[in-house]
């Protein structure tokens, strides 16, 4: 054997994977039972054994356990090459093994976001950056004004216009601009965003929060004789 896939010893391997061995030749099978099987207990794990070419591929029928320790048993003679001269095998339990990672059971949360605090200027983008790679998963996002007014809300939706997800980041694109000299917060239900393994960010649920709260900066260079006070979001 050339290679193998995982290496020997490797952790944090992926439940979803394939064991692959490659020989530094063409190989066929031979005679004798190419086995997977969990470490503890020595249960082997039903999958679908193929070789072809110089490659030996074990496809488990379902995904792996998470954190759990498995080898690989090659009987001698199981594997041969064109010649018919037999592959030596892999009997023991310590020669080729890896573990799968461990469950992921943390939810993922808020680290930062965009925009926040006082004296911010008018902007179209919302973004939150999160503990972890995330993905979205239809509940709402709402922007209100400081009095509890719905000013927009946005399903957290690869379909939803303006809306995006890239790796831990997601950005949202208001209809309009937030407009000047307002207060703002913003909620996020519970089943807006959950992590690769399912796990679910908890939102922002309390009416009013102050968990992501901004105000913008008074309209700037504000003309005189206009009979129009700082907080006119608008001219025409």
């Amino acid at each position: 054997i050339s290679l193998v896939s995982p290496i020997n010893g490797a952790t944090d391997i992926s439940i979803e994977t394939n064991v692959v061995a490659t020989f530094n030749e063409l190989v066929q099978a031979g005679t004798g039972a190419i086995l997977l099987k969990k470490t503890i207990g020595d249960v082997t794990v039903p999958a679908t054994v193929e070789v072809s070419g110089s490659t030996l591929t074990i496809d488990p029928d379902t995904d792996l356990e998470y954190g759990t320790a498995y080898h690989v048993v090659v009987p001698p003679g199981a594997i041969k090459d064109l010649a018919d001269n037999n592959f030596g095998g892999i009997p023991e339990t310590t020669t080729w093994t890896f573990t799968t990672i461990a469950q992921d059971i943390t939810d993922p949360t808020m680290v930062s976001v965009s925009p926040t605090g006082t004296d911010i200027s008018s902007t179209s983008t919302l973004t939150i950056t999160f503990s972890e790679d995330i993905n979205p998963v239809g509940g709402d996002i709402v922007l209100f004004s400081a009095g509890g007014t719905e000013v927009e809300r946005i399903p957290a939706d690869f379909f939803t216009p303006g809306f995006s997800v890239s790796g831990t980041v997601a950005t949202m694109t208001l209809t309009n601009p937030l407009d000047y000299g307002v207060s703002y917060y913003v909620q996020i239900a519970a089943d807006a965003f959950e992590d690769n393994s399912g796990n679910s960010y908890a939102g922002i649920l309390a009416p009013g929060t102050t968990t992501w709260s901004v105000t913008t900066v008074n309209v700037p260079n504000l003309p005189t004789g206009l009979g129009c006070s700082q907080d006119c979001s608008t001219f025409t």
